[in-house]
């Protein structure tokens, strides 16, 4: 019988869209998907943290991949490549899964980027990520925290990688003046007691803090923890009253997962040309429907 692996690829946020379109996937054909980690041996943008918050992954290391394509599983079986088509949702996916032979193995390849995959099974994730984000720190389970969370308005901003000469023209450059305009634009909608600022920065995390000028008390992530990791910082977002999102899949995930009915995307959600990896994105396969949009303030 074949076996059906899905290559894990790029940071948190993409491991999150893979991982849960094979899950979801794999509820639909009632088959196990399992995650292929090669890409993590040669791999140094990014580190794999996905096993960490979602814990149920069959993960696999050896298979025989060869300048990125693959070529034999680990039980010396051809993959067959199925490759997602569109950076939109590609519905042949399932339809070419079902048609595959019981003499090969198979290989999912794509970023797996639309809520069209894996909608439905998001409730059930949220259990286990939450789950384990609270094994990961079990500082975070404290009342203080909660409460301080019920009460804020969280703004990811995402910059390292971001900052590439690449990065920046798919996702576009928003500066100091820029943010305080998003947050300005979104922050009287509802009674907040805190802002807090999140992002793979934190030396510009507190600088931003000081160039904030409203009325609020301005928060970074040290504030409610001295542990400072991405996982601190997307149980913040999950949790908090309200949520402004960059166009990161960090953030998006974040988004997702939250209940809270103010959440905030930004419109244009990427920077005009759009670049070629992502113009076939429609705002249905990222963005959920109760969400309320803002002005972005691209350079």
């Amino acid at each position: 019988m074949s076996k059906i692996y899905i290559s894990l690829t790029g940071g948190l946020g993409n491991q999150l869209y893979i991982a849960a379109t094979g899950i979801a996937i794999s509820k639909i054909i009632n088959r196990e998907i399992i995650f292929d980690i090669s890409t993590y041996k040669r791999y140094k943008l990014h580190k794999l943290l996905i096993h960490n918050i979602i814990s149920s992954l069959s993960l696999e290391k050896n298979n025989f991949i060869y300048r990125g394509y693959p070529f034999l599983s680990k039980d010396r079986k051809f993959l067959v490549n199925l490759k997602e088509r569109s950076p939109s949702y590609d519905s042949s996916i399932l339809k070419r899964i079902k048609n595959r032979s019981p003499f090969f193995d198979y290989f999912l390849s794509g970023y797996f980027q639309s809520l069209s995959y894996f909608s439905h099974i998001i409730p059930e994730l949220k259990i286990e990520i939450i789950k384990n984000l609270l094994n990961i720190n079990d500082e975070l389970n404290n009342s203080k925290i909660i409460d301080i969370l019920e009460n804020t308005l969280t703004i990811h901003i995402r910059r390292k990688d971001k900052m590439l000469t690449i990065n920046k023209s798919i996702y576009g450059v928003v500066n100091e003046e820029g943010f305080n305009q998003i947050i300005s634009s979104v922050i009287n909608k509802n009674d907040y007691k805190f802002l807090l600022i999140v992002g793979d920065d934190p030396k510009f995390n507190n600088y931003f803090k000081n160039q904030i000028k409203l009325k609020i008390n301005v928060i970074t992530s040290d504030f409610l923890s001295k542990r400072i990791s991405a996982f601190n910082d997307f149980f913040y977002m999950i949790n908090s009253k309200g949520l402004i999102l960059n166009n990161s899949s960090f953030s998006l995930w974040a988004g997702y997962l939250s209940n809270s009915n103010n959440i905030y995307y930004p419109d244009l959600l990427f920077p005009m040309p759009k670049h070629y990896s992502i113009k076939d994105f429609s705002i249905e396969d990222l963005i959920m429907p109760h969400w309320e949009s803002y002005p972005n303030q691209y350079l």
